[in-house]
């Protein structure tokens, strides 16, 4: 017969519910009782020779029993399709009805398949939760079949007292090699029966096969005054292989003598009454000359001078420096010259060299703006007059007029070679561009001045003339 297909799980039931009835040796049993054995391997109670016609009728029925004590199989093959449970339902003892060759045995029913080849009681055809065999009966004893069930548990349904099965039990559930009811797929310990399967430090290892159940790097066996569930005994926020002291709370880690034990835990520490020598205090900073300056910051080290004046910037004080005195300022000569006239002296004029009396100097740089080239006013217009320099005909000296008298391009305000050639150009120039009396042009608009000015010329020569005649 083919059994590869099942998976086998090769399970050797014996089970032994109270204690009425033991196992005694069996005494003369009739294993060649015609009656009473099993010839076909049909499930059908309408055949004497059937198994459940045996059990039905030839044991189940007290008063008609035709098999006392015994239910046995020819030497065979049996693969029996049950269709229906198998119930051995029989409580009341009949052992000893007269029979002498049973009688005494002490087992109200012995169901042996161990005569033939093999016996399977197949239920794979049950539906799932139905039992193959129930047994209402005490004193009964199965043996030598092959039970196959969907479960372990819907092989053999006991509800009787000292009954003993030696069967072999096949499932086509998944293999639970360790029978606690989890396949060996799921089951965090296979090979270890935990049904709780409890996993305390959740790596996938049940506690009932992981030798760290708290994962905290320490074998369970290890831990003598840990908890080999937590990872923290103590509580104090420290893991256990990493606490000074695992089994004593300090969450500060104190460790005096330095040896990776805590002081809490530690017994090498002096007692209470001879504390730890205390640290040495903090000394004073070095003062040699006393002027409560520190020596690494005096400048004169030997020398007091608590104000630390060093004229000279030499990094010596004055109260230590004889080898470069300062020399002693110039006299004052009072203002000094004043080149360009603007009544500011050379020495404090921000432009000696350029008439500035308002001093303005815009961008501060000790330069002031009428000749300070890197400074505009206004961007474009270094003098500030509202001519950019482009087109300005004096851009260092404000002109917003322009004037330009003599038509050189330089504007009068900047002009120190003004030529003149034509009279119309005298008008509004300023005497001190010529260095004379500048008059209005004679134009023909104005003929009594023509006259005026011969007159005045004549005058003084016929009058000069008259006094020279003889």
């Amino acid at each position: 017969m083919k059994r590869n297909y099942f998976n086998k799980l090769g399970l050797f039931v014996a089970v032994a519910l109270g204690c009425a009835v033991g196992m005694p040796s069996v005494q003369g049993a009739p294993t060649n009782d015609a009656v009473c054995r099993v010839l076909s391997a049909q499930d059908s109670v309408a055949e004497f020779h059937s198994l459940r016609r045996k059990v039905v009728e030839g044991f189940n029925r007290p008063e008609q029993r035709a098999c006392v004590d015994l239910i046995t199989f020819g030497e065979a093959d049996y693969h029996i399709k049950i269709k229906s449970p198998l119930v051995i339902d029989n409580f009341k003892d009949l052992d000893c009805s007269g029979q002498s060759s049973v009688c005494g045995d002490g087992w109200g029913l012995i169901l042996d398949g161990s005569p033939a080849k093999s016996v399977w009681l197949d239920g794979s055809d049950l539906a799932a939760g139905q039992c193959v065999l129930k047994v209402r009966a005490h004193g009964v004893w199965v043996k030598g079949l092959v039970i196959r069930a969907h479960r372990i548990e819907d092989a053999i349904c006991d509800e009787g007292e000292g009954n003993v099965f030696d069967v072999e039990i096949e499932t086509d559930a998944p293999p639970d090699t360790d029978n606690d009811e989890h396949p060996d797929a799921m089951d965090n310990c296979p090979d270890t029966p935990n049904p709780d399967q409890k996993d305390t430090d959740g790596d996938s290892r049940g506690d009932a096969c992981d030798d760290d159940d708290d994962n905290d790097g320490i074998p369970d066996d290890e831990e003598a005054c840990t908890d080999p569930l937590k990872a923290d005994s103590d509580g104090d926020g420290i893991q256990d292989l990493e606490d000074n002291c695992p089994c004593a709370a300090n969450p500060e880690q104190e460790d005096w003598d330095e040896d990776h034990l805590g002081d809490i835990c530690d017994p090498d520490l002096p007692p209470d009454d001879d504390p730890p020598d205390e640290p040495d205090p903090p000394t004073e900073p070095e003062d040699q000359d006393g002027d409560g300056v520190p020596d690494e910051e005096d400048n004169c080290i030997d020398v007091p001078n608590p104000d630390q004046t060093d004229t000279d910037g030499d990094t010596l004080g004055d109260a230590c420096d004889d080898e470069d005195p300062l020399e002693p300022p110039p006299p004052d000569d009072g203002p000094g010259p004043d080149s360009d006239g603007d009544s500011h002296p050379d020495g404090l004029d921000n432009c000696p060299d350029t008439a500035n009396p308002d001093q303005e100097d815009h961008d501060a740089d000790g330069l002031g703006d009428r000749c300070d080239e890197d400074f505009e006013m206004i961007p474009g217009d270094m003098d500030g007059d509202g001519t950019g320099n482009e087109v300005d005909n004096c851009d260092n000296i404000a002109n917003a007029a322009q004037e330009d008298a003599d038509g050189d391009g330089i504007g009068d305000a900047c002009d120190t070679d003004i030529s003149l050639t034509e009279p119309d150009r005298w008008q509004g120039l300023p005497q001190e561009a010529t260095g004379c009396v500048l008059r209005q042009p004679l134009t023909k608009s104005q003929p009594w001045n023509l006259a005026t000015g011969l007159l005045l010329i004549l005058i003084p020569l016929l009058f000069h003339l008259h006094f020279r005649a003889p």
